[in-house]
């Protein structure tokens, strides 16, 4: 399937997820993410995790995590970290 020039990627919008989430992308670029929504339910689906992960992981405090959560959430975020940077 070929994506028009002006429609967003799968690939796309996960990289504007946050942005969207925020409220803060220009309205141009948060109405080609709804429309990239309206037809791809994998993203859908995707955006629907990310609520819930920020739902529950809001409720989360630096007091609530034991020095070793910490530790290894640090460590995958900058082990994600560079799997992105070197992608």
């Amino acid at each position: 399937m070929t994506v028009p020039a002006d429609d967003l990627t799968c690939r796309e919008l996960v990289d504007l997820v946050t942005e969207y989430l925020e409220d803060a992308l220009p309205p141009a670029e948060a109405a080609r993410f709804d429309a990239h929504l309206a037809h791809c339910p994998a993203c859908l689906h995707h955006l629907a995790e990310m609520r819930l992960t920020i739902a529950l992981v809001g409720r989360l405090t630096e007091r609530s995590l034991s020095s070793r959560a910490e530790a290894d959430l640090l460590a995958a975020f900058r082990g994600w970290r560079a799997g992105a940077s070197s992608a």
